[in-house]
């Protein structure tokens, strides 16, 4: 019984970590990205599903692009099916209410009707994939 005892003790102090533990440091820790600024943005679902297409798309996207592929998402179809109701009511959100306040905080630039991604706009797409899990869908 003693020599179990004293074998879990050696496997024991065998397993002790070697090197510094790994921290997992919030996104917004490592950008100038002001929190309540960023939990603002992120407490709408349309606004987080616009960052997320727009830093997962490999070209730039025009609004009405943003807008389909949105639309796209919330309905669970392919872009090839969303309807002119469904993008519709995508965009003109979008376009009211949405892109100015992504473009507010910095994590868009709108140049004529192209969105381009800022450095921000990364760093605010890691902070939503690590606070509320991986919101990857259809496109």
């Amino acid at each position: 019984m003693i020599s179990v005892v004293a074998s879990i003790g050696e496997a024991l102090s065998q397993l002790t970590p070697t090197s510094e533990p790994e921290t997992t440091e919030s996104p917004l820790a490592q950008s100038d990205l002001d929190v309540d600024t960023f939990y603002s943005i992120a407490s709408n679902e349309r606004r987080r599903l616009a960052l997320l297409v727009i830093e997962n798309s490999a070209e730039l996207l025009d609004k009405r692009d943003l807008a389909t592929r949105i639309a796209a998402r919330e309905t669970g179809k392919p872009v090839s099916l969303v309807t002119s109701k469904e993008y519709n009511r995508v965009y003109i959100a979008m376009y009211q209410v949405h892109l100015d306040k992504l473009a507010e905080a910095g994590l868009i630039d709108i140049e004529r009707d192209t969105i381009i991604p800022t450095a921000r706009s990364a760093d605010a797409v890691r902070e939503i994939k690590q606070t509320t899990g991986n919101l990857e869908g259809n496109e």
